[in-house]
């Protein structure tokens, strides 16, 4: 009876080990993947940065990674003239990181593709989220000038007045809302 504890308690141990091994293993992995995306955007080669940044998303959905590899994957596809894929991760990021760094970012992004459709309910609606969630947030409530840098190494830039809000994209106004 002792015998068989043991050789089931070793089972057990080596299957831990190895599953800790795995785990490892993807997370150098996913890590190895992002890196390498980040190069590539170094690189000036934003073609094979998107395919990293993919390969997160497709291989690792539940990685530290992942929302970056979609706020990029975003940024990558509207850049392309890809609206419609820009509107569907930009849509995905916010409703599955909805306290992500960028979040106010893509929702300027989901506004300008509204503008660019001549979408005047969803110009509303997203003018309204971005209008409340920069009053509701007390990260703006301590600052006027909120700043971010993308994994594709874009400068986003938002400044809040009494009476609007300018969000810019590598020191281009993206979008000026008054309220």
């Amino acid at each position: 009876m002792k015998k068989r504890f043991l050789k089931n308690l070793g089972g057990i141990i080596l299957f831990f080990c190895l599953f800790i091994f795995i785990v490892k293993t993807e997370a150098a992995e996913e890590g190895s993947l992002y890196r390498s995306a980040l190069e590539e955007v170094k690189l000036k080669r934003p073609d094979f940065a998107f395919m990293f940044f993919n390969s997160i998303l497709k291989s690792y959905p539940n990685s530290k990674y992942t929302p970056l590899a979609l706020f990029a994957a975003a940024e990558y596809c509207f850049q392309k003239g890809d609206y419609y894929d820009a509107a569907m991760s930009l849509r995905r990021f916010i409703s599955e990181y909805p306290r992500a760094r960028a979040k106010l970012f893509a929702l300027a992004y989901i506004l300008e593709i509204a503008h660019m459709q001549n979408n005047q309910k969803a110009i509303d609606a997203f003018e309204k989220e971005i209008i409340s969630f920069s009053k509701n947030s007390q990260f703006f409530k301590k600052r006027k000038i909120y700043k971010y840098k993308s994994p594709f190494s874009n400068i986003y830039k938002a400044i809040f007045f009494e009476d609007k809000i300018e969000i810019y994209f590598n020191n281009k106004l993206l979008v000026k809302i008054s309220f």
